[in-house]
């Protein structure tokens, strides 16, 4: 059975979102999005399909804004409004059984199909799988880095010297858990 850092290392992240995002960048590009000019409006027609896979891309947005946050945070509400605005096509676009309004609260809620029938879950995991990896094995490998080098030698070192050096640790830790994921990792006290 392969361990988890090996399904990582092997598996390509996003692949589902990859033709979907080349598409919007190229339809953003085309529209003249980066043109100069002031109080632009943009009319955008998509298909049903298109909707609903923007109602993914959006899921996943609005998941990376607010997934660790404990109350709503004033400087995400722009954000939350586009949001906001595109779920409240869901019903006209024939997807208001993934997107729900609350009058309550007045706001747009993915509903429980949405989250039974989406990938999202799935790319959020793989997401998470990844950063976790990623972020182990480069912390690991500058606190390696930090106990032989020295913090003030690693600042000093021209960046080719310090990719140099943190990329042959970050190898050394790859290659362990590779053959034996988080099993020889233990904490001292």
């Amino acid at each position: 059975m392969d361990s988890i850092f090996r399904q990582h290392m092997s598996q390509k992240l996003f692949t589902s979102c990859e033709p979907l995002l080349g598409y919007y960048l190229a339809s953003i590009v085309h529209s003249g999005f980066f043109r100069k000019r002031l109080n632009m409006n943009m009319k955008i027609n998509i298909t049903k399909k298109e909707y609903r896979l923007l109602l993914d891309v959006l899921y996943l947005g609005d998941w990376m804004l607010t997934a660790h946050d404990q109350e709503e945070l004033p400087e995400k509400e722009k954000y939350q409004d586009v949001i906001q605005k595109f779920y409240s096509y869901a019903e006209e676009m024939g997807y208001g059984n993934l997107i729900e309004a609350d009058k309550e609260s007045n706001k747009y809620y993915e509903t429980r199909e949405y989250e039974d029938t989406s990938k999202v879950s799935e790319i959020i995991e793989n997401y998470d799988n990844a950063t976790f990896w990623d972020e182990l094995v480069s912390g690991l490998a500058m606190r390696d880095a930090k106990e032989t080098e020295g913090i003030d030698a690693i600042k000093k070192m021209s960046p080719e010297k310090r990719i140099e050096l943190l990329h042959s640790l970050e190898e050394k830790y790859h290659e362990e858990f590779m053959a034996n994921d988080l099993t020889n990792l233990k904490i001292k006290k």
